[in-house]
This record gives C-alpha cells, structure tokens and sequence, in this order.
C-alpha cells in the first residue's frame, strides 16, 4: 500500500521549531509589548499541552513547579518596598515566556525527534552568521537596521552595531549560535548520526567560527575551556570512584561516556585553542583581551557592580529580596556610574547574584533546582549544554534570556526521553 506522501506532524513541528529559532534572534519584532518570538513561543506550548491532552500523555511537573517557583517570586517581589522599574515585566516572564519557553524545548525532542534536530541547530547557526556578516559588511540602510535589530548609542553619545547579526548584542549572537554549533556536534557525535559528505559541515562550522571569533566574545570561549576541563576531572573522579565496581562493566553509561574522552587529546586541543585565541587576540589592532580592558572591567564594570551586590546582599542579612526591577532602579540612581547599568538595563552582570538579589534566596534555589533538573552525565548534550550556560550565566545576565530555557528545556527533555524512559532514540 503507497504509504501517505504528505509530511508528518514531526515534519510540521520541525518547521516550527525552526521559525521559532530564527525569530529569537530577532529584537526589534515586537506585537505591542512582546516581542513576536516571545508570543510564538507561548502559544506553541499551548498548542503542545493540548496535543499532550489529547493523547493522554500529560506531564506537568515541570510546568507546575515553575509556576509555583513564579508565584513564590513574585510574593517576594511585592513584598518588597523598595523603588522598581519595569517590575511586572519580570513577573510576566516568569509566569508565562519561561515556562513555556522551557516546555517547548523539553517537548520539542519529542515532537520532532533528535535526529532532525542537529540538522535544524546546524542551519539556525549558518543563518545566524550569514545575516551578521551581511549586517556588519554590506551597505545596509539604517533604516532597514533599525527594523531587524537593535541600534543602540555607545558611551560617547554614538550610534553604533557590533558583529551581533539581528541579536540585541554581540553577547547575545556568540551565545546562540554556539550553543547550535555544540548541540549539533554533540547530537551527531553520540549518536552517530553523520552525512556522507563531511566537507560541507566542516565548511558550516568553520564560516560559523569564524563568526564567532569576529564577535569578540569572551566568555563562550572562556566557557569551552572551562568545559573541556571539567570533562577531564569528572573522567579522573569517576574512574576513580567507580574503578572497582566497575571495573569490567564498561556498559554504565557513565563510565562509558568518560572512558570515551582522551584527556591527553582534550588537553592538547585546549591549549591548541588558548594559543590559537591568544594568537589572534595580538594580531587585532583592537585587542579583545588586554590589561587595560580587565581594569577597566574591575574598576568601571563587573567588579565595581559585583561588590555593590555583595553590600546590598549583606545588608539584608544574605537574604536578598529587593524586588524585580531593582536593580535598574538602584543603578539609575547611584551617584557614580557603573558601566552598562543603570537606566534600561534590568540585570546585574552575574545571574545568580542578580536573581538572589531580585527574589530571595528562594529565586536562587528556583535556578539551582532548574539546573539540576537539565543536567545529567548519561549524555554529553545534557551535560555540556547546562554547564556552558551556567559558565556563561556566571559573566552575563543570560536567565533574563529566552535561550537559557529553550537549550535547559531540551536538555530536560532528553533526559525525560532517553534517560528515564530507557527509549531508543527517534
């Protein structure tokens, strides 16, 4: 019998999962208030907990326990008498885009299946370079620019872009796209799942980071490294750990996986990177690393802001609270200015400090435990993918950002999949 040659509902999801990641990068797209990424977002999910009822298989753990951690945040939050800005903003996200932000991304595995998944990553990160080298390197109208990203104005009073593509900054495009490159590479390595003509994705990943290094972005290269360190310290604790309970079992997955990873290779490849990095870093006539910008840094910027956080923090006995959209009223009002805080800048630069200090100890554990849930050693993908965002929170305000919970969510979804469930992959 001629089997149906309409595509199926993976098919149709794929396609969505697709627009939705080519819409995230785009910071200018707004229906009224929301951005439209933000409103496509919530009604996949919607749309993803009506199939779900549908065909009886509902799992709303996760949605609940965010809702409950948002109800807790909020109370928190209003409690606090302190001056805010932009207050219920912040409660919006946290009842409504991140919950379903994070479901779409645990529910997408499922929906479309891993194996289209490395495919969709590769093309988001491919179309997300392309559009920033053509935004940075053709003679685009402003007023085109000012309808697909966002234009902003530098310390010295002037207009001006970044390597960002359509993205609101350049740290926002190196996290994105690298987090699609890892997933992809991580998806096809554990799962075999590779084309016969490997040329093309070694062209893909090069014109990406190459992208990448054109951003000027620390900390997603500071992040890898990190990375690359810590999978060698797990091999050498777990081997250690486990050396004679499983000795002759190489089947836990575990151990397998680490077993897989040569420490002198991942060691020698660090390095490799670090001096390729520190290489280009002395060519560029603008250093992006120099003694002067790591001062300026701790003087005028994260360290000046990090040490007013602990003194807010420790004047409240470390309990924090002060309420969503404090920050940017605080820093808008100091008498000395701290580089890119104050008006129009609702976080402090570490995401965990900003949460403590916004909603409580409790906001804090709420990110810890969202942590916990995403990550597992059984997969490089569920391990990797959580660590580099929570690096990469620790040196930027990524949990304000849609990507921490759609990269979270699928890392929770494989895990729900694949781990728990003990299923084969689709």
């Amino acid at each position: 019998m001629k089997q149906n040659s309409l595509p199926s509902h993976k098919n149709y999801f794929g396609y969505l999962f697709f627009v939705i990641l080519i819409l995230l990068s785009f910071s200018t797209l707004k229906v009224g208030g929301i951005r439209f990424s933000q409103l496509l977002l919530i009604l996949t999910a919607f749309l993803f907990l009506a199939n779900d009822y549908s065909i009886k298989k509902n799992d709303y753990s996760i949605l609940l326990f965010m809702l409950f951690g948002a109800i807790g945040m909020t109370l928190v939050s209003l409690n606090s008498s302190f001056g805010k800005v932009g207050e219920i903003k912040f409660i919006i996200k946290y009842f409504l885009i991140f919950p379903a932000t994070f479901y779409v991304g645990a529910k997408m595995i499922q929906k479309v299946g891993i194996k289209k998944l490395a495919f969709i990553f590769e093309i988001v990160a491919f179309i997300y370079a392309l559009v920033a080298y053509m935004i940075a390197f053709l003679p685009i109208p402003e007023s085109i620019l000012n309808l697909i990203v966002h234009y902003r104005t530098g310390f010295g009073g002037s207009q001006y872009l970044d390597f960002q593509g359509t993205f609101f900054e350049a740290g926002w495009f190196a996290l994105a796209t690298v987090s699609m490159l890892v997933a992809a590479f991580l998806i096809r390595y554990e799962f075999k799942i590779w084309p016969k003509k490997r040329i093309y994705l070694l062209f893909l990943y090069l014109f990406v980071s190459v992208a990448l290094l054109l951003s000027k972005n620390k900390t997603i290269w500071v992040a890898l490294i990190l990375i690359g360190f810590i999978l060698i310290v797990l091999k050498t604790v777990m081997l250690l750990i486990y050396s004679n309970q499983y000795k002759y079992d190489h089947k836990h997955p575990i151990i397998k996986r680490l077993s897989a990873i040569n420490p002198i290779k991942t060691t020698l490849a660090i390095l490799f990177t670090i001096f390729l990095l520190v290489g280009i870093n002395e060519l560029l006539t603008e250093p992006i690393f120099s003694t002067a910008m790591l001062e300026e840094k701790l003087e005028h910027e994260r360290g000046k802001a990090f040490s007013v956080v602990l003194k807010l923090l420790e004047d409240s006995s470390w309990l924090g609270g002060y309420g969503f959209g404090f920050v940017e009223y605080y820093f808008s009002t100091m008498p000395f200015e701290i580089m890119g805080l104050g008006e129009g800048s609702g976080m402090v630069f570490n995401s965990y400090l900003d949460i403590w200090l916004s909603a409580s100890l409790l906001g804090l554990i709420f990110h810890i435990l969202i942590l916990i849930f995403s990550i597992s050693g059984r997969y490089y993908f569920t391990l990797v993918l959580p660590l580099l965002y929570f690096i990469f929170a620790n040196f930027n305000p990524a949990i304000g950002d849609e990507y921490y919970y759609l990269f979270l969510g699928l890392s929770y979804g494989i895990i729900q999949k694949y781990v728990k469930k003990r299923e084969s992959y689709a």
